[in-house]
């Protein structure tokens, strides 16, 4: 995952800044205005900036990837790990979050009537 990120984040970088050198570059002929340069600039500063992540799910559990330097930013959010739980702790109006309901068993052995 790393190495296809890398790849992909170099390649649009790229693509990007060539795009600001085609904007530069027609603004000296007069077919660009400075604010249409300025744009692309700013476009790019924070789409490359950020840590590669993503949320990962297997089965009913949820995980946070962060690619190392930002788990490595983290302070210990990771503990050395790659991937984090990310747990449900669902707020709900009366409290009533993962609480048994009257009258329903949670044993495997069938009720006697």
């Amino acid at each position: 995952m790393q190495a296809a990120s890398d790849v992909i984040t170099n390649t649009k970088k790229a693509e990007s800044e060539s795009i600001i050198d085609e904007k530069a570059t027609l603004l000296e002929f007069d077919e660009a205005t400075e604010p249409e340069v300025e744009s692309a600039k700013f476009i790019l500063k924070p789409r490359f900036d950020i840590e590669p992540q993503c949320i990962v799910t297997m089965g009913r559990l949820d995980y946070k990837w962060i690619a190392r330097e930002g788990r490595d930013k983290m302070n210990g959010e990771f503990d050395g790990q790659a991937v984090r739980r990310i747990h449900d702790m669902s707020l709900t109006m009366n409290d009533s979050f993962l609480k048994d309901e009257d009258g329903v068993s949670m044993s495997d052995e069938p009720k006697s009537q």
